[in-house]
């Protein structure tokens, strides 16, 4: 019986200590920990901020440097452009301003050709056309005779144009150094050149005279 009493007292009990804690310990430890939470969540915003502006920074650069780039391309194209523009010019200006000329020339020729052709076809009408000329101006009544071809004289007689178109006091002289469908008229004062020949150098004259601008250069 002693030795079972004393196998009994031999066994390990347990101790236990109680918990002892601080008033409030709980409490400062919830605090530290919201407070340490919120520093971190706050210095990572800023680290967000800052990485975002500095994309921004790095985005804005890039379109600033592509906008640059594209503006400095589009002042090379029209540079050369522009300098394209006036060679061509340089090298196409003598050869309009010949092809003007040479057009020019067509021209008169091709209407000196439909008058001959005209006075050939129908002498009393180029005639007609003659004296009126002759007597058109403004001061016809200054007009002391009319000289026409003989053959043009004979015609306005006989139609009786001579009455109706010439001024009072004025004489029809035929001057066979006159062509036909051509007329002079002597004034008090001067003469008339009324010729076909004359209206038409005249014509040339004007349309073949320099101007101040090229007539193919775009106005700027």
């Amino acid at each position: 019986m002693s030795t079972e009493t004393t196998a009994r007292r031999a066994q390990p009990v347990p101790v236990v200590f109680p918990r002892v804690s601080a008033p409030g310990a709980e409490q400062g430890q919830t605090e530290g920990f919201t407070r340490g939470h919120a520093a971190g969540y706050a210095a990572g915003l800023r680290s967000a901020e800052v990485a975002a502006r500095l994309s921004q920074d790095r985005h804005e650069a890039e379109q600033r440097a592509r906008a640059e780039a594209a503006r400095a391309r589009l002042e090379a194209a029209t540079t050369a452009l522009q300098t394209a523009a006036g060679a061509l010019r340089a090298r196409t200006a003598p050869v309009l301003a010949e092809w003007d000329a040479r057009f020019v020339d067509a021209v008169v020729d091709l209407a000196e050709a439909m008058l001959g052709d005209h006075t050939r076809r129908d002498p009393f009408a180029a005639a007609r056309a003659a004296l009126t000329r002759a007597v058109a101006a403004d001061d016809a009544e200054d007009v002391v005779r009319v000289r026409l071809n003989p053959a043009d004289v004979a015609l306005v007689q006989e139609a009786g144009l001579a009455t109706d178109l010439m001024p009072s006091g004025a004489t029809l002289v035929a001057d066979p150094s006159v062509a036909a469908g051509d007329a002079l008229a002597d004034y008090s004062a001067g003469s008339l050149d009324a010729r076909l020949t004359a209206a038409v150098a005249r014509v040339r004259a004007v349309l073949t005279a320099p101007v101040s601008a090229p007539l193919h250069e775009d106005a700027a």
